[in-house]
């Protein structure tokens, strides 16, 4: 038997042994079709395809509201959902969750951190990818205070995470498993956007330090102004757009299957110093860079 075709088999036993795994997995807990359909990212249950003004034709219901002076960090974890952070009218931090909710999504505020998360977060985790049961997507806004924030963290397992308007001195991370981030005028000390499968769109970027993955999806990043970013996808293109001059930058580049391209027409011909750094790495993609002044 060829070597070719011992792994072909192989392989084709691997996958053929997950599959019965999964498939008790799902039997034990009662899973279904509904059930699954929400897991892999169709219809209603996910959200992972919600657009921005989506949220306007949603009915709110207050959960929580909290005295803007009084909040300093802010950790958001949930699971199947939409959410919008945006600037609030007054100095309330407002929590708001989608009208006939059944789910329990608790707000809590403790010596200046904000906490919200949803109470069945963890119903049942395998190999550290949450699995859940009947769970309906929900839309979600939390609208803060102007002010300058110590720390802001935003996790959603499967759905989207949008935000605008967001003032940190620390570190501004937000992460999804399955869905999109889409981010307008972010300025921060540290900026972690992650997300595995799906897209990242970001605006009017400024920060010392910004690292932006994305494992399937694409990358747009318009008007960054970063002293060091880290860019990088596995299956996807990224376009980019910096402030600034291009020989100001030192920029490093790879991509294993794609073309790589980066417009330096506004680079001059004097001497400058490459006080800036931009790395990007792309397995399967094109790349594009473009500077702005």
């Amino acid at each position: 038997m060829k070597k070719s075709t011992k792994i072909i088999l192989f392989m084709a036993m691997v996958f053929l042994c997950l599959g019965i795994v999964f498939t008790t997995i799902g039997a034990v807990m009662g899973g279904n079709r509904r059930s699954l359909k929400y897991y892999i990212g169709n219809g209603r249950g996910s959200l992972t395809n919600t657009k921005y003004d989506d949220f306007d034709n949603i009915d709110y219901t207050l959960i929580e509201s909290f005295d803007g002076d009084d909040i300093d960090n802010i950790s958001i974890n949930i699971n199947v959902s939409a959410l919008k952070i945006k600037l609030s009218d007054d100095n309330k931090c407002n929590f708001y969750v989608e009208e006939g909710n059944d789910r329990e999504i608790l707000a809590e505020l403790d010596n200046g951190s904000l906490d919200i998360w949803d109470k069945d977060r963890d119903n049942f985790k395998y190999f550290g990818i949450g699995i859940f049961k009947n769970v309906d997507g929900v839309y979600a806004i939390l609208e803060l205070p102007e002010k300058k924030y110590k720390n802001l963290e935003a996790t959603a397992d499967l759905g989207c995470i949008f935000g605008e308007d967001i003032n940190v001195s620390g570190t501004c991370s937000f992460n999804v498993d399955l869905g999109h981030i889409k981010m307008k005028n972010v300025d921060c000390s540290e900026l972690f956007l992650n997300c595995d499968l799906g897209n990242i769109d970001a605006e009017k970027i400024t920060s010392s330090y910004a690292e932006i993955y994305c494992d399937l999806g694409n990358i747009d990043a318009e008007k960054i102004n970063a002293d060091n970013s880290i860019i990088s996808c596995n299956m996807g293109n990224i376009t980019l757009n910096y402030i600034g001059n291009s020989n100001n930058y030192l920029i490093s580049t790879n991509s294993e299957m794609g073309k790589i391209s980066i417009d330096k027409s506004k680079h001059t011909k004097e001497q400058s110093v490459q006080n800036k750094k931009i790395e990007i790495d792309c397995d399967m993609g094109n790349v594009n860079v473009n500077f702005e002044e």
